[in-house]
């Protein structure tokens, strides 16, 4: 897979400022709680404006417990990653790498497309971000993907 997403010769944006992966990542992480950050890392990541999300039947089918269950699979498979040889390896191309092997190991096992998880992400945000346990997850599915990365 890396090999295949250095081929792409896949741009990262961060480079243009000298900013690595794992430094954006930790400002990001002090704002938080900023509505304004939200929005705009909502709109990066292609969430539609308004925050309404696309609801197709696979993404209905996905509820919050669900999605608490898919996540802790992405977390295993990022963590299986993590503790990986990755020397030699560029961060950029390894995330990218990374981001598309759990996705297409996530897809696989759940047989859900990762637009329909992103999606009812975004239905169910008011649920999940009140879930403790959401929250533990996320915040070591986070980490793993930075020891990867760092």
């Amino acid at each position: 897979v890396c090999k295949r997403c250095a081929e792409m010769q896949v741009a990262n944006p961060l480079d243009k400022y000298s900013v690595s992966t794992l430094e954006f990542n930790k400002t990001l992480a002090q704002y938080e709680e900023d509505a304004a950050v939200q929005s705009a890392i909502a709109a990066l990541m292609g969430a539609p404006p308004g925050g309404a999300a696309a609801v197709t039947e696979a993404s209905s089918s996905l509820t919050p417990k669900k999605l608490l269950d898919i996540h802790k699979f992405m977390l295993s498979e990022y963590e299986k990653l993590a503790g990986a040889d990755k020397a030699s390896k560029d961060a950029t191309v390894l995330s990218f790498a990374a981001q598309a092997y759990v996705a297409g190991k996530t897809e696989a096992q759940f047989k859900i497309a990762s637009k329909d998880i992103e999606d009812a992400m975004l239905t169910h945000e008011g649920a999940l971000t009140s879930d403790p346990e959401f929250a533990a997850v996320n915040k070591k599915l986070q980490q793993a993907i930075a020891k990867l990365l760092g």
